[in-house]
């Protein structure tokens, strides 16, 4: 999980950044790394910035959706869940089978 807070700090560092070309591509960068250091809010809201971008609008607020079910589902389980063992693939993106 310490991996996935280095690289939250390195997204976050570069939306900090003047002119970044993409920052809305980095936003859902940014948003994936929270998720997978199960900083679920904050992965929330970079989601959410995400998704006031046309390109990523229906990408970005599918995760808006994933992430609260699952900060929902956590509050349900008095958050005395086991730890989540693998990670899931982006809500809308296509995994190949072979």
């Amino acid at each position: 999980m310490n991996q996935w807070n280095e690289a939250a700090g390195a997204f976050r560092q570069a939306l900090d950044t003047k002119g970044l070309d993409k920052p809305d591509d980095v936003r859902v960068q940014f948003g994936t790394a929270l998720y997978n250091a199960n900083k679920l809010p904050e992965a929330r809201e970079a989601f959410a910035a995400a998704a006031r971008s046309p390109a990523h609008a229906q990408m970005a607020g599918n995760w808006v959706k994933f992430v609260s079910q699952e900060i929902q589902r956590k509050q349900a389980l008095g958050n005395h869940a086991a730890p989540r063992e693998s990670r899931r693939e982006a809500p809308g993106s296509a995994v190949s089978s072979g």
